[in-house]
């Protein structure tokens, strides 16, 4: 029995944290085919931090907006070749299309204050807290 839970937990865990990061973050994709750039949200005391790959795309083809609560991030990458009047593509690995995602982020935020930049590839958005909403420390008397 040990060794039925030692080898199922793992995956129970790993179903789990997808879950719970569905239900807070969204990560709302509109087709499972399309690609989706990958995402890492950390929280701060007074902001959380989302980093997302975004390589070969410029900035002015990446679009942010904040409404309600829901951030989204959509952007698009043209295939290099497109344009090309000789040759053929031998084979073609790398992602080209758009890109849309969603996070449900709540209004902790200070929508005023959320400010992005792109950098390496990496796009990168700070989602300051409200004051009020900043983690605090309550002494325990």
């Amino acid at each position: 029995m040990f060794d039925l839970i030692t080898r199922t937990y793992p995956r129970m865990r790993t179903l789990n944290e997808e879950l719970w990061k569905e239900f807070w973050f969204g990560g709302n994709q509109e087709s499972e085919s399309f690609h989706a750039p990958a995402v890492d949200i950390d929280e701060k005391e007074t902001s959380f931090e989302l980093r997302m790959d975004v390589p070969g795309i410029k900035k002015e083809d990446i679009e942010i907006s904040y409404n309600k609560g829901m951030l989204t991030i959509a952007g698009s990458r043209k295939n290099e070749s497109e344009n090309k009047e000789e040759g053929c593509c031998y084979k073609r690995e790398r992602f080209s299309g758009s890109f849309k995602r969603s996070f449900q982020v709540g209004d902790t935020i200070d929508s005023e204050r959320i400010a992005a930049s792109l950098a390496d590839g990496v796009l990168t958005i700070n989602l300051p807290k409200k004051p009020d909403q900043a983690v605090r420390q309550i002494p325990l008397n």
